[in-house]
């Protein structure tokens, strides 16, 4: 281990017309990843919070799950 962050090449659905966009990320403490246009790390990152992911995550399953019982 090189004390260095986790980090690799990703591909992204950037939408209908853009397709798919590979994208260098970086995992940075804590519960961030970082991505960037190429390796290089140059450039402003685009930033995604894990701990925000999980919760919409959470909630949107609750939700699925309060929407089936309703249901049957």
């Amino acid at each position: 281990m090189s004390g260095q962050p986790p980090a690799g090449w990703v591909l992204v659905w950037a939408g209908r017309f853009k397709r798919w966009r590979r994208r260098w990320f970086v995992a940075h403490p804590p519960g961030l990843l970082l991505h960037y246009k190429s390796s290089d790390q140059i450039g402003q990152p685009g930033c995604i919070s894990l701990v925000v992911s999980i919760l919409l995550l959470l909630f949107s399953i609750k939700l699925v799950v309060s929407v089936w019982v309703l249901d049957s």
